[in-house]
């Protein structure tokens, strides 16, 4: 194994020469001088058809610090998808003082739509009712992973007065009931004084659209930026003087962070034998899903071909395409996702979560990006295929599943001048819970096979002012048409790789 570990990263950079001399003619015999006469190494490649599935992702929820989403939209291939959100409503901070015997006057709650999402067909300018209610739990932990929110946690009337819209303006104004409103004058000082006790006490809202009409293609998604939303509370007192005056509060929302919770309808597609075309849908629809063992399949077969034993192959490189056929309507590429890289699936009892492999974080990867010249997206697997074909057959499941999901990408700095897009910032906070959380480094095997002490430390070295993340886009919605398993140029597991005689 040593001898393998050795030639293996010699290997790797060997290849890098090759690289940068592209245009000199090369032999297939690498440094043969160097290399006992026992060992014939050469550098070869070969291509498979790749078999994939559909699968749809769970119904996932996830959360920020920083934005809630809204809204719906309905498409022919892959249904309705809705979007609801739930945050608490919290003081600014833990001093303030409710004096001089309030009277509640109004509370109004502003949102900020900063970004609006829409599909083929989809409009910016329709008009969408909000419905907002109370929550009958305050929003914990635990309620930042799958499927732990729903429609039966809030209360069945409405908070607001009226019913307000979202249209193409960029500001909701959500004027609440006395009933709803009121309560805050309530506080115990104790509350006031305690963040945690007020959230568990008051618990926060919960709010929706109506879904797209499912005989009406289109709709749309909104953002809203939390950290410019707020609840304007505002109550008479007697001020130090001893007359009666208005004072307003501002209270914000999502003091612990709001929670999304996405439901999509394309589990119908769901298929083991996809033929002419393969899906992909954003949150948690349809996906390209890829087995292990048939990958695992591929390779027992094309080793027993070859006459080889696969503790002797070496991966230089695997890497998994994707084609997809220019659309009639070229529009429809800018729904496409920028990238779509392999996602393990993490599960228990209590958590449910993709998350990429973690070779993205090596700089010679390629993460899975849309190749709009070759019409395909392609994505790196080497450390997993070579770790794969290490193991025992019998030991591969469904845990080392591939997940074809669109991936963002978080430049997180140390600099205080730094500022994250709304679906980068989001995604950095998943990234970094869950990890956390649920105590994962990536795929398991990967830190002794490969010397990984960590994901970011070893490309980018822990003194580092800038640091990369990846991690499923869990935010945006994309829908995608790819070549099917019986297409003419259908999905392919490409690789280049040395074997030690």
């Amino acid at each position: 194994m040593k001898l393998i570990n050795k030639i293996f990263l010699s290997l790797i950079a060997l290849i890098g020469i090759i690289n940068i001399t592209s245009c000199v003619d090369a032999s297939n015999s690498l440094a043969t001088s160097f290399i006992p006469t026992n060992q014939d190494i050469s550098i070869m490649m070969d291509e498979f058809d790749l078999p994939v599935t559909m699968k749809s992702s769970d119904s996932l929820q996830s959360y920020s610090a920083s934005y809630l989403t809204v809204g719906s939209i309905n498409t022919p291939e892959f249904g309705i998808v809705n979007l609801a959100a739930a945050c608490d409503i919290c003081p600014p901070h833990d001093t303030l003082e409710l004096k001089g015997d309030p009277k509640f006057k109004m509370l109004t709650i502003l949102m900020n739509v900063n970004n609006m999402q829409t599909v083929a067909g989809g409009s910016v300018d329709i008009i969408q009712n909000i419905y907002a209610y109370q929550l009958k739990r305050p929003i914990d932990t635990l309620d930042i992973y799958n499927n732990s929110m729903g429609c039966e946690d809030h209360e069945k009337e409405i908070i607001s007065q009226g019913l307000p819209i979202i249209s193409n303006d960029s500001v909701i104004i959500l004027k609440t009931t006395e009933e709803f409103g009121s309560q805050f004058l309530t506080a115990t000082k104790e509350e006031l004084d305690s963040l945690d006790l007020f959230s568990r006490r008051f618990k926060g809202i919960y709010i929706e659209t109506d879904p797209q009409d499912p005989n009406i293609y289109g709709g749309r998604i909104n953002y809203v930026d939390i950290t410019n939303s707020y609840a304007a509370l505002t109550y008479e007192r007697t001020d130090s003087t001893g007359a009666r005056s208005d004072t307003t509060v501002n209270f914000v929302l999502g003091y612990n962070y709001s929670v999304n919770i996405n439901q999509t309808s394309s589990q119908h597609l769901a298929t083991d034998e996809p033929t002419e075309e393969i899906y992909v849908e954003g949150l948690s629809g349809i996906k390209p899903h890829i087995k292990a063992k048939d990958i695992r399949d591929i390779m027992d077969n094309w080793a027993a071909k070859n006459e080889y034993d696969l503790d002797n192959v070496i991966i230089t490189r695997a890497s998994i395409i994707l084609p997809y056929e220019y659309p009639e309507d070229y529009k429809t590429l800018n729904y496409f996702p920028g990238n779509i890289y392999p996602c393990l699936r993490y599960a228990s009892d209590s958590i449910l979560f993709y998350s990429p492999l973690e070779e993205i974080y090596d700089n010679t990867v390629v993460k899975g990006d849309n190749n709009r010249s070759l019409f395909e997206y392609r994505a790196d697997i080497s450390h997993y295929l070579q770790e794969l074909i290490r193991m025992d057959a019998d030991e591969i499941g469904k845990k080392e599943d591939l997940w074809m999901m669109p991936i963002s990408e978080t430049e997180s700095s140390s600099s205080s001048s730094s500022s994250y897009d709304y679906y980068d910032y989001y995604n950095y906070l998943n990234y970094y819970n869950y990890y956390n959380y649920y105590g994962y480094s990536g795929y398991g095997g990967y830190n002794d096979y490969y010397g990984y002490s960590g994901y970011y430390n070893n490309y980018y070295g822990t003194s580092s002012s800038s640091e990369t993340y990846y991690t499923t886009d869990y935010i945006n919605y994309h829908v995608a048409k790819l070549n099917g398993n019986k297409s003419d140029n259908g999905p392919k597991l490409k690789i280049t790789y040395s074997y030690l005689k």
